[in-house]
């Protein structure tokens, strides 16, 4: 695996909270002014394939991350303070859903 090469800033703006990242090398920020979820892969082992928005996500919080059955699940604190998550399945972002039971975060 090639060496870190050190920081980079995030076009439009910086991370507000930590990165959540995967077992794949994925990892995950709330970027920009709106606080829109992104996405970066490391690949190969030797370069990053860049910043991506996860499309039509926004949290007040660090991205979470896991895969389970070899999908790749985020879970964010959505700006109306619900939990929702995205799956990464097919090479393509499913919708943003809720998860059910209507429960709220709060900082």
């Amino acid at each position: 695996m090639a060496d870190w090469g050190g920081w980079n800033r995030i076009a439009d703006g910086a991370t507000s909270a930590a990165p959540g990242a995967t077992g794949a090398v994925d990892v995950f920020v709330r970027a920009g002014g709106d606080d829109r979820v992104f996405q970066n892969r490391f690949l190969s082992g030797t370069s990053w394939a860049g910043w991506l928005e996860v499309p039509g996500g926004a949290t007040r919080s660090a991205p979470a991350t896991m895969i389970v059955n070899n999908v790749l699940h985020v879970f964010v604190r959505g700006l109306d303070d619900g939990i929702h998550f995205n799956r990464f399945i097919a090479g393509r972002w499913e919708v943003w859903r809720e998860v059910p039971g209507g429960e709220r975060t709060q900082d």
